[in-house]
Protein backbone atom coordinates (compact mmCIF):
# COMPACT_ATOMS: atom_id res chain seq x y z
CA UNK A 1 0.00 0.00 0.00
CA UNK A 2 1.37 3.74 -0.86
CA UNK A 3 -0.05 6.91 -0.60
CA UNK A 4 -1.53 8.35 -4.16
CA UNK A 5 1.19 9.22 -6.51
CA UNK A 6 0.98 12.62 -6.49
CA UNK A 7 1.24 13.13 -2.45
CA UNK A 8 3.93 10.58 -2.08
CA UNK A 9 6.70 12.85 -2.04
CA UNK A 10 4.56 15.20 0.60
CA UNK A 11 4.09 11.87 2.43
CA UNK A 12 7.57 11.07 2.31
CA UNK A 13 9.01 14.33 3.96
CA UNK A 14 6.52 14.66 6.71
CA UNK A 15 7.41 11.37 8.01
CA UNK A 16 10.60 11.73 8.12
CA UNK A 17 9.83 15.41 9.91
CA UNK A 18 7.91 13.63 12.70
CA UNK A 19 10.30 10.67 13.22
CA UNK A 20 12.18 12.69 15.98
CA UNK A 21 8.81 13.72 18.18
CA UNK A 22 7.51 10.72 17.13
CA UNK A 23 9.62 7.80 18.28
CA UNK A 24 12.13 7.44 20.39
CA UNK A 25 16.29 6.64 19.43
CA UNK A 26 15.74 3.08 19.52
CA UNK A 27 12.63 3.00 16.43
CA UNK A 28 10.14 2.76 19.63
CA UNK A 29 7.07 4.79 20.00
CA UNK A 30 7.35 7.26 22.22
CA UNK A 31 5.58 6.90 25.82
CA UNK A 32 4.11 10.02 26.25
CA UNK A 33 2.25 10.08 29.92
CA UNK A 34 1.54 7.43 32.26
CA UNK A 35 -2.37 7.23 32.78
CA UNK A 36 -3.14 6.18 36.54
CA UNK A 37 -6.63 6.72 36.32
CA UNK A 38 -8.25 3.62 38.72
CA UNK A 39 -10.07 3.03 34.89
CA UNK A 40 -7.23 2.90 33.06
CA UNK A 41 -5.08 0.77 35.64
CA UNK A 42 -8.09 -2.09 35.80
CA UNK A 43 -8.59 -1.78 31.73
CA UNK A 44 -4.48 -2.40 31.60
CA UNK A 45 -5.22 -5.53 34.14
CA UNK A 46 -8.32 -6.66 32.24
CA UNK A 47 -6.11 -6.56 28.74
CA UNK A 48 -3.49 -8.23 30.81
CA UNK A 49 -5.67 -10.81 31.71
CA UNK A 50 -6.87 -11.67 28.08
CA UNK A 51 -3.34 -11.41 26.72
CA UNK A 52 -2.39 -14.37 28.79
CA UNK A 53 -5.87 -16.41 27.47
CA UNK A 54 -5.32 -19.32 24.82
CA UNK A 55 -7.10 -17.39 22.57
CA UNK A 56 -4.79 -14.81 22.21
CA UNK A 57 -1.80 -16.69 22.19
CA UNK A 58 -3.48 -18.11 19.14
CA UNK A 59 -4.35 -15.18 17.56
CA UNK A 60 -0.47 -14.13 18.32
CA UNK A 61 0.68 -16.41 16.90
CA UNK A 62 -1.67 -16.35 13.91
CA UNK A 63 -0.37 -12.60 13.66
CA UNK A 64 3.02 -13.33 13.83
CA UNK A 65 2.91 -15.70 10.91
CA UNK A 66 1.48 -13.68 8.30
CA UNK A 67 3.93 -10.83 9.23
CA UNK A 68 6.78 -12.99 8.56
CA UNK A 69 5.77 -14.16 5.31
CA UNK A 70 5.28 -10.50 3.81
CA UNK A 71 8.86 -10.02 1.59
CA UNK A 72 11.05 -7.84 3.29
CA UNK A 73 10.91 -4.91 0.98
CA UNK A 74 6.81 -4.84 1.63
CA UNK A 75 7.62 -2.78 4.69
CA UNK A 76 5.05 0.07 4.87
CA UNK A 77 5.61 3.88 6.43
CA UNK A 78 3.61 4.03 9.45
CA UNK A 79 0.64 5.88 9.21
CA UNK A 80 0.77 7.47 12.54
CA UNK A 81 -2.57 8.90 12.29
CA UNK A 82 -3.77 5.41 13.03
CA UNK A 83 -1.71 4.32 15.87
CA UNK A 84 -0.70 7.85 17.68
CA UNK A 85 -1.27 8.82 20.94
CA UNK A 86 -0.85 13.35 20.92
CA UNK A 87 1.52 14.25 23.84
CA UNK A 88 -1.08 16.75 24.90
CA UNK A 89 -0.92 19.66 26.81
CA UNK A 90 0.32 20.88 30.62
CA UNK A 91 -3.38 21.46 31.22
CA UNK A 92 -4.60 18.54 29.76
CA UNK A 93 -8.59 17.48 30.84
CA UNK A 94 -9.01 14.59 33.58
CA UNK A 95 -12.35 13.80 31.03
CA UNK A 96 -10.80 14.06 27.83
CA UNK A 97 -6.70 12.57 28.50
CA UNK A 98 -5.81 13.25 24.80
CA UNK A 99 -7.05 17.44 25.04
CA UNK A 100 -6.64 20.47 27.27
CA UNK A 101 -8.88 21.09 29.59
CA UNK A 102 -9.54 24.96 28.15
CA UNK A 103 -10.68 23.10 24.53
CA UNK A 104 -12.77 20.07 26.25
CA UNK A 105 -14.79 23.10 27.90
CA UNK A 106 -15.11 24.74 25.04
CA UNK A 107 -16.92 21.70 23.04
CA UNK A 108 -18.79 21.00 26.03
CA UNK A 109 -20.32 23.94 26.26
CA UNK A 110 -21.23 24.81 22.37
CA UNK A 111 -24.73 24.89 22.20
CA UNK A 112 -25.37 26.23 18.88
CA UNK A 113 -24.16 25.56 15.40
CA UNK A 114 -21.51 28.38 15.39
CA UNK A 115 -20.46 27.71 19.12
CA UNK A 116 -20.06 24.20 17.70
CA UNK A 117 -18.18 25.46 14.10
CA UNK A 118 -15.72 27.37 16.07
CA UNK A 119 -15.33 24.19 19.05
CA UNK A 120 -14.02 22.05 16.01
CA UNK A 121 -12.50 24.89 14.24
CA UNK A 122 -9.92 24.78 17.32
CA UNK A 123 -9.96 21.30 17.56
CA UNK A 124 -8.45 21.26 14.24
CA UNK A 125 -5.84 23.88 14.95
CA UNK A 126 -4.85 21.82 18.21
CA UNK A 127 -4.75 18.34 16.10
CA UNK A 128 -2.81 20.05 13.76
CA UNK A 129 -0.26 21.11 16.31
CA UNK A 130 -0.06 17.51 17.76
CA UNK A 131 1.17 16.35 14.32
CA UNK A 132 -2.04 14.14 13.79
CA UNK A 133 -2.37 15.82 10.34
CA UNK A 134 0.92 15.28 8.96
CA UNK A 135 0.38 12.15 7.47
CA UNK A 136 -3.22 12.95 6.90
CA UNK A 137 -2.66 15.33 4.65
CA UNK A 138 -5.88 15.15 2.78
CA UNK A 139 -8.20 16.30 5.41
CA UNK A 140 -9.11 19.45 4.54
CA UNK A 141 -11.26 21.02 7.66
CA UNK A 142 -13.82 20.02 9.88
CA UNK A 143 -17.32 20.71 9.45
CA UNK A 144 -20.52 20.77 11.88
CA UNK A 145 -23.41 19.68 10.89
CA UNK A 146 -26.94 17.78 12.07
CA UNK A 147 -27.64 13.62 11.20
CA UNK A 148 -28.00 11.20 13.10
CA UNK A 149 -24.46 9.26 13.29
CA UNK A 150 -21.90 11.11 14.96
CA UNK A 151 -19.38 11.73 12.16
CA UNK A 152 -18.61 11.42 8.23
CA UNK A 153 -15.57 11.39 6.22
CA UNK A 154 -16.79 13.19 3.10
CA UNK A 155 -14.76 12.87 0.03
CA UNK A 156 -14.36 15.88 -2.32
CA UNK A 157 -16.64 15.08 -5.64
CA UNK A 158 -14.04 16.89 -7.29
CA UNK A 159 -10.89 15.54 -5.88
CA UNK A 160 -11.82 12.45 -3.67
CA UNK A 161 -8.51 11.99 -2.22
CA UNK A 162 -9.69 15.59 -0.57
CA UNK A 163 -11.83 14.61 2.98
CA UNK A 164 -13.88 17.00 4.82
CA UNK A 165 -15.09 14.98 8.13
CA UNK A 166 -18.12 16.31 9.53
CA UNK A 167 -18.98 16.26 12.90
CA UNK A 168 -22.66 16.06 14.50
CA UNK A 169 -25.04 17.23 16.78
CA UNK A 170 -24.98 13.73 18.18
CA UNK A 171 -22.14 13.75 18.62
CA UNK A 172 -21.96 16.91 20.39
CA UNK A 173 -24.70 15.78 22.67
CA UNK A 174 -22.74 13.14 24.57
CA UNK A 175 -19.76 15.50 24.95
CA UNK A 176 -16.01 15.79 24.32
CA UNK A 177 -14.92 12.53 24.58
CA UNK A 178 -17.42 11.39 21.57
CA UNK A 179 -17.02 14.46 19.67
CA UNK A 180 -12.74 13.59 19.92
CA UNK A 181 -13.22 9.89 19.20
CA UNK A 182 -15.52 10.40 16.57
CA UNK A 183 -12.92 12.70 14.68
CA UNK A 184 -10.19 10.08 15.50
CA UNK A 185 -12.53 7.29 14.13
CA UNK A 186 -13.06 9.54 10.55
CA UNK A 187 -9.42 10.52 10.09
CA UNK A 188 -8.44 6.85 9.84
CA UNK A 189 -11.33 6.52 7.08
CA UNK A 190 -9.60 9.67 5.11
CA UNK A 191 -6.40 7.87 5.56
CA UNK A 192 -7.68 5.23 3.76
CA UNK A 193 -9.66 6.75 1.31
CA UNK A 194 -5.92 8.21 0.43
CA UNK A 195 -3.92 5.09 0.07
CA UNK A 196 -3.34 3.35 -3.32
CA UNK A 197 -4.76 -0.02 -3.62
CA UNK A 198 -1.54 -3.56 -4.11
CA UNK A 199 -2.18 -6.41 -6.06
CA UNK A 200 -2.30 -8.36 -2.38
CA UNK A 201 -3.15 -6.48 0.42
CA UNK A 202 -0.48 -6.25 3.04
CA UNK A 203 -0.57 -7.89 6.37
CA UNK A 204 1.76 -4.58 7.42
CA UNK A 205 -0.97 -1.51 6.33
CA UNK A 206 -1.42 0.01 9.63
CA UNK A 207 -4.58 1.28 7.67
CA UNK A 208 -6.31 -0.95 5.11
CA UNK A 209 -7.12 0.91 1.69
CA UNK A 210 -10.23 1.36 -0.35
CA UNK A 211 -10.33 -0.08 -4.16
CA UNK A 212 -13.10 1.28 -5.99
CA UNK A 213 -13.00 -1.29 -8.46
CA UNK A 214 -14.09 -3.36 -5.75
CA UNK A 215 -17.22 -1.92 -3.45
CA UNK A 216 -20.18 -3.94 -5.20
CA UNK A 217 -21.46 -7.37 -4.36
CA UNK A 218 -19.49 -9.49 -1.13
CA UNK A 219 -16.45 -8.26 -1.93
CA UNK A 220 -17.53 -4.17 -1.22
CA UNK A 221 -19.10 -5.44 2.26
CA UNK A 222 -15.84 -7.16 2.78
CA UNK A 223 -14.06 -3.92 2.08
CA UNK A 224 -16.66 -2.16 4.52
CA UNK A 225 -16.50 -4.31 7.10
CA UNK A 226 -12.60 -4.55 7.17
CA UNK A 227 -12.55 -0.66 7.28
CA UNK A 228 -14.79 -0.17 10.09
CA UNK A 229 -12.94 -3.10 11.81
CA UNK A 230 -9.76 -0.44 11.78
CA UNK A 231 -11.71 2.44 13.15
CA UNK A 232 -13.62 0.64 15.95
CA UNK A 233 -10.86 -1.41 17.59
CA UNK A 234 -8.84 2.08 17.62
CA UNK A 235 -11.75 3.36 19.64
CA UNK A 236 -11.95 0.78 22.36
CA UNK A 237 -8.13 0.20 22.39
CA UNK A 238 -8.10 4.03 23.18
CA UNK A 239 -11.11 4.42 24.99
CA UNK A 240 -9.45 5.44 28.18
CA UNK A 241 -7.37 8.34 26.47
CA UNK A 242 -10.46 9.58 24.93
CA UNK A 243 -12.28 9.65 27.77
CA UNK A 244 -15.54 7.85 26.43
CA UNK A 245 -17.52 6.09 29.11
CA UNK A 246 -18.47 2.26 29.61
CA UNK A 247 -22.45 2.88 27.55
CA UNK A 248 -20.17 3.93 24.56
CA UNK A 249 -17.97 1.50 25.03
CA UNK A 250 -20.32 -1.11 24.33
CA UNK A 251 -22.52 0.66 21.97
CA UNK A 252 -18.89 0.75 19.80
CA UNK A 253 -18.50 -3.14 20.78
CA UNK A 254 -21.76 -4.01 19.64
CA UNK A 255 -20.55 -2.10 16.35
CA UNK A 256 -17.65 -4.08 16.12
CA UNK A 257 -19.36 -7.53 16.49
CA UNK A 258 -21.91 -6.63 13.99
CA UNK A 259 -19.11 -5.91 11.27
CA UNK A 260 -17.20 -9.12 12.28
CA UNK A 261 -20.33 -11.18 11.90
CA UNK A 262 -20.87 -9.54 8.55
CA UNK A 263 -17.07 -10.46 7.04
CA UNK A 264 -18.43 -14.24 8.14
CA UNK A 265 -20.86 -13.60 6.01
CA UNK A 266 -19.70 -12.26 3.35
CA UNK A 267 -16.22 -13.63 3.25
CA UNK A 268 -18.53 -17.00 1.91
CA UNK A 269 -19.10 -14.92 -1.04
CA UNK A 270 -15.72 -14.36 -2.42
CA UNK A 271 -14.11 -16.16 -5.20
CA UNK A 272 -10.38 -17.61 -5.04
CA UNK A 273 -8.94 -14.70 -6.92
CA UNK A 274 -10.17 -12.06 -4.34
CA UNK A 275 -9.82 -14.41 -1.25
CA UNK A 276 -5.47 -14.51 -2.62
CA UNK A 277 -5.95 -10.37 -2.88
CA UNK A 278 -7.55 -9.69 0.00
CA UNK A 279 -6.86 -12.54 3.06
CA UNK A 280 -4.16 -10.97 4.80
CA UNK A 281 -6.53 -7.81 5.48
CA UNK A 282 -9.39 -10.48 6.60
CA UNK A 283 -7.32 -12.55 8.57
CA UNK A 284 -6.12 -8.99 10.44
CA UNK A 285 -9.72 -7.85 10.86
CA UNK A 286 -10.48 -11.14 12.58
CA UNK A 287 -7.85 -10.79 14.78
CA UNK A 288 -8.11 -7.68 15.60
CA UNK A 289 -11.72 -7.92 16.17
CA UNK A 290 -11.78 -11.04 18.61
CA UNK A 291 -8.58 -9.62 20.48
CA UNK A 292 -10.80 -6.01 21.37
CA UNK A 293 -14.27 -7.98 22.15
CA UNK A 294 -12.76 -10.36 24.26
CA UNK A 295 -11.65 -7.45 26.22
CA UNK A 296 -15.14 -5.67 26.33
CA UNK A 297 -16.34 -9.40 27.25
CA UNK A 298 -13.52 -9.28 30.20
CA UNK A 299 -14.68 -6.57 31.51
CA UNK A 300 -18.60 -7.02 31.19
CA UNK A 301 -19.23 -4.22 28.78
CA UNK A 302 -20.37 -6.99 26.06
CA UNK A 303 -21.83 -10.31 25.92
CA UNK A 304 -19.72 -13.35 25.46
CA UNK A 305 -20.56 -14.19 21.50
CA UNK A 306 -18.66 -17.33 19.74
CA UNK A 307 -15.57 -17.59 17.06
CA UNK A 308 -16.91 -17.63 14.02
CA UNK A 309 -14.97 -19.92 11.36
CA UNK A 310 -14.13 -17.09 8.95
CA UNK A 311 -10.53 -18.70 8.43
CA UNK A 312 -11.61 -22.27 7.77
CA UNK A 313 -14.35 -20.64 5.37
CA UNK A 314 -11.07 -18.92 3.64
CA UNK A 315 -9.43 -22.27 3.62
CA UNK A 316 -12.26 -24.27 1.78
CA UNK A 317 -12.67 -21.33 -0.65
CA UNK A 318 -8.67 -21.68 -1.64
CA UNK A 319 -9.17 -25.55 -1.43
CA UNK A 320 -11.66 -25.51 -4.20
CA UNK A 321 -10.91 -28.47 -7.25
CA UNK A 322 -12.67 -26.09 -9.80
CA UNK A 323 -9.88 -23.61 -11.12
CA UNK A 324 -11.15 -19.98 -11.66
CA UNK A 325 -9.57 -18.36 -13.82
CA UNK A 326 -8.78 -14.66 -14.05
CA UNK A 327 -10.63 -12.21 -16.39
CA UNK A 328 -8.56 -9.54 -18.38
CA UNK A 329 -8.87 -7.08 -15.43
CA UNK A 330 -8.42 -9.35 -12.84
CA UNK A 331 -4.97 -8.05 -11.99
CA UNK A 332 -5.59 -4.72 -12.08
CA UNK A 333 -5.61 -2.61 -8.52
CA UNK A 334 -5.56 0.66 -9.62
CA UNK A 335 -8.40 3.29 -8.93
CA UNK A 336 -10.70 3.56 -12.02
CA UNK A 337 -13.80 3.35 -13.38
CA UNK A 338 -13.72 0.09 -14.21
CA UNK A 339 -16.97 -2.96 -14.44
CA UNK A 340 -17.74 -5.55 -12.08
CA UNK A 341 -14.86 -7.60 -10.73
CA UNK A 342 -14.27 -11.04 -12.96
CA UNK A 343 -14.17 -12.66 -9.55
CA UNK A 344 -17.10 -11.87 -8.54
CA UNK A 345 -17.02 -8.37 -7.32
CA UNK A 346 -18.76 -5.09 -8.42
CA UNK A 347 -17.59 -2.22 -9.58
CA UNK A 348 -18.04 1.66 -8.23
CA UNK A 349 -18.27 4.60 -9.18
CA UNK A 350 -15.53 6.17 -6.34
CA UNK A 351 -15.61 6.36 -2.62
CA UNK A 352 -18.77 6.53 -0.45
CA UNK A 353 -18.42 8.32 2.06
CA UNK A 354 -18.53 6.08 5.57
CA UNK A 355 -20.88 7.52 8.48
CA UNK A 356 -20.39 6.18 11.89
Amino acid sequence: MKPHADKAQDHKSHSAANEATQTLSGGKPAVWFVDNRPEAVTQQKLQETVNRSPRAFQLSAQLKAMELARPSDAAATVQKIAVTTPAGDLGESADVPALPTALVTQINNADTPDLRQAALDALYAHVQTEGLLDETDNVTGLAYTEATYFGIAQPDPAAPDNVTIEITNLAFAAGAAVVYTSLRHELIHAEQYRQEPDDVADVGDTVSYMDTNELGGAIGRVQHAIQEVDTHVWELDNAANTGVDDAFRTQRAQALHGYYTTLARDVAGLGRLQIARWEPYINRAVTQAQRALDVEVAAGRFDAYDYLEIMETIAAIKNKKKREKPGPNASSSKKSKKGPDPDGGGGGAGPAPIAV
